[in-house]
């Protein structure tokens, strides 16, 4: 179900009070009732002027003759008209479709009205002509999501999901009024996820009313004008007619101020007896900070005529002359609690609701600046440019997570009228959950001394923490390649974990947790090194992270990497490449002790001659420094690449009578939010004694 919000808004509601503490308000534009009119499209002339008014399918209007004005709707000109108006006809109508079989069209407004004082909603609907098929709907939805379409025809009346397609996006409420007699059913996975109901028959001639829903969840069948049983309608007229001439219903929808609505549908027979409400319903999932609307019609086997006239939308409760609804932006799928790093965005809906333009817009908001607005100028309330949409973000950071868990800020907007006097809105705020990066901080460390020789046994140790002050990390992982290890060591069979399950399969040690707040879990394992002669006088591995670890190091500097890691720690992509050491030997001393030679494409950090049991240190901050050039024992440089240590004899050396071993560690990770693969590659170099 949609709409379980993380935000809660402060403006709408609080305007019309602001504006009675403050004295009497300007003067505005009224609805019918008392509210302010938000939207008025009569549909009767050849254009319509607001270019958020959005035709889809066959929806047209019956009284143009060309192309739409640049600038306005792309409402045009009807292509067929079986059973309705002739087209160029005055006064015309917004024709959704004619009486063929098999068509659907429909209307968005994607332009957000504020939510929080009401609305209420008023049009003449014209269904005739035909077989009785399939009916209207109406429907509103989050204002904060883009609405460019409509949800499945048939049954779902252009709102609910139905056979595989889906509803219409972020929708709060459809009301349809059902010629035919199938809006309520739960058949073809009409309402998903809703509780079972017995009153599935077709009935029509009946106003049905669906909740929530986004995708192919929900849009639940609510209420209705059916009987108790649910076997018959209930309605005091007939939604449909024989003809135009009686074909005229009257419709009222209003939707109660407050974040659980009381909905209302009120229609006028076209009788003499007026408006009668057919259906009222208290909703239970809390209204958007604002509305966006639609309409939507079908036909099938069955068909008839569906017209649209005289339409108003306007609010239960007046607004400030200028309001202000500040929203997170839904256009994009949002998380339900921002880290931080992550960036909130915000949309501010600002209207006039005032009878005279107003100029010089500005929207303030300290924790989301700079706000901007594509328009400044704001045309008197109803019309096209009464309300702009503004934009801005805000960047969570660490002093965002003081407040429990949850961040607020707000946000005002100010304007001139024709006089140059101020204009000032209500405050309007929104609410969001925050919580810290949970990170694993990997570190890799061995209990080597130096010289190592056939036998010894390696103690390997990863730790993996979790800071103060961020959330708890849940489902880590992260994998230590073995295979350029096992060749010259024998793995001990015996991984171990603080925490957590860590294991050994095939080359690959795989560990498993979850680390608390501040937690550090540790993970060990042995080899053991092989008699002389055995592998490649090499040992190198490398620690995968999840994608939001980060390395603390083993030596002290930041060494760079093999695909473009600026030495800080900065992204970089390609696979982690393990650095490989090689050694000459030196046969005057049996033991080998020259520097790492670069035949890697990845850096080396730098290598002492010898090492004391490795304690983890945490990385600086600039690169290494080149590694020194190796020798030959005797201070003279020795050949790198076939490890012939440069004596003047010329004679190179005997194949195995010392080989170097070189210990390398790599933390290959993502830094960042996915921005791409960081690879930091750290050396702990150990040196072999030979005992020949």
């Amino acid at each position: 179900m949609l709409l379980c919000p993380l935000l809660s808004g402060t403006g709408p509601a609080a305007a019309a009070a602001g504006a009675q503490q403050r004295g009497p308000a300007p003067a505005q534009a009224r609805t019918a009732g008392t509210g302010t009119l938000l939207f008025s499209e009569s549909f009767q002339d050849g254009a319509v002027p607001d270019p958020k008014l959005v035709p889809l399918g066959d929806a047209c209007l019956t009284g143009a003759r060309g192309a739409p004005p640049a600038g306005s709707s792309a409402l045009g000109p009807c292509s067929s008209s079986n059973g309705a108006p002739g087209r160029g006809g005055s006064p015309g109508y917004l024709q959704l479709t004619d009486n063929r079989t098999y068509r659907s069209g429909g209307i968005v407004y994607n332009r957000p009205l504020p939510a929080a004082s009401g609305v209420v909603a008023e049009f003449t609907s014209y269904q005739y002509g035909g077989s009785g098929a399939d009916g209207i709907s109406f429907f509103l939805t989050d204002g904060a999501q883009q609405l460019t379409r409509t949800g499945a025809v048939g049954a779902a009346l252009g709102y609910a999901a139905l056979k595989g397609v889906d509803g219409v996006p972020g929708g709060y409420v459809g009301i349809g009024f059902d010629a035919f007699g199938n809006f309520h059913t739960a058949g073809d996975g009409l309402g998903s996820g809703c509780p079972a109901r017995s009153d599935t028959s077709r009935v029509g001639n009946a106003v049905g009313l669906r909740g929530p829903g986004d995708g192919s969840s929900g849009y639940c069948y609510l209420a209705g004008s059916l009987n108790a049983a649910g076997s018959a309608g209930a309605l005091p007229g007939q939604l449909r007619a024989g003809s135009l001439a009686s074909a005229a219903r009257k419709t009222r929808i209003t939707v109660g101020p407050g974040a659980l609505p009381t909905i209302t549908v009120e229609i006028d027979f076209n009788d003499g007896k007026g408006y009668r409400q057919v259906l009222s319903h208290t909703m239970t999932t809390p209204a958007p900070a604002t509305y966006k609307f639609g309409f939507a019609s079908s036909t099938g086997l069955l068909s008839d005529v569906h017209l649209i006239r005289s339409m108003t939308v306007g609010t239960v409760v007046p607004l400030a002359q200028l309001n202000l609804v500040k929203q997170i932006d839904r256009g994009t799928a949002q998380p339900d609690s921002y880290k931080t790093g992550q960036s909130v965005p915000y949309q501010f809906v600002v209207t006039n609701s005032g009878t005279e333009p107003v100029h010089g817009l500005r929207v303030d908001d300290p924790g989301a600046g700079p706000v901007d607005c594509p328009e400044t100028d704001l045309s008197a309330a109803g019309s096209p440019g009464a309300t702009v949409t503004c934009t801005g973000t805000h960047t969570v950071t660490a002093a965002d997570l003081g407040g429990g868990g949850t961040f607020t800020n707000t946000a005002t907007a100010t304007a001139l009228d024709a006089s140059e006097k101020p204009v000032a809105s209500n405050p309007s705020s929104v609410t969001v959950k925050v919580e810290g990066v949970a990170q694993l901080r990997l570190t890799k460390t061995s209990d080597a001394r130096e010289p190592v020789k056939p036998g010894d046994r390696i103690t390997w140790t990863v730790t993996a923490a979790n800071p103060a002050g961020t959330s708890a990390y849940t489902g880590a992982k992260f994998t230590d390649d073995l295979s350029g290890v096992l060749g010259n060591a024998d793995y001990g069979n015996d991984a171990a974990a603080s925490s957590g399950v860590a294991a050994v399969s095939g080359t690959t040690l795989t560990w498993t947790g979850n680390v608390a707040v501040g937690q550090t879990v540790t993970v060990t394992y042995s080899t053991t090194v092989k008699p002389y002669g055995s592998g490649n006088g090499t040992m190198a591995n490398t620690v995968v992270g999840p994608a939001d670890s980060k390395p603390t190091g083993s030596t002290g500097c930041s060494p760079r990497s093999a695909a473009g890691d600026d030495g800080r720690g900065g992204p970089s992509s390609g696979p982690p490449r393990p650095v490989r050491y090689r050694r000459a030997p030196d046969r005057r001393r049996h033991r080998t002790n020259a520097p790492p030679d670069r035949t890697s494409t990845a850096a080396a950090a730098p290598s002492p001659a010898s090492r004391p049991p490795a304690e983890p240190v945490a990385a600086s901050s600039g690169p290494c420094p080149d590694p020194p050039v190796p020798t030959d024992g005797s201070g003279r440089p020795g050949d790198e690449e076939d490890g012939d240590a440069g004596e003047a004899d010329g004679v190179g050396d005997p194949v195995g009578l010392a080989l170097g071993l070189g210990l390398a560690l790599g933390l290959a990770l993502t830094l960042g939010l996915g921005l791409g693969l960081g690879l930091d590659a750290t050396a702990l170099p150990v040196t072999w004694a030979d005992t020949w």
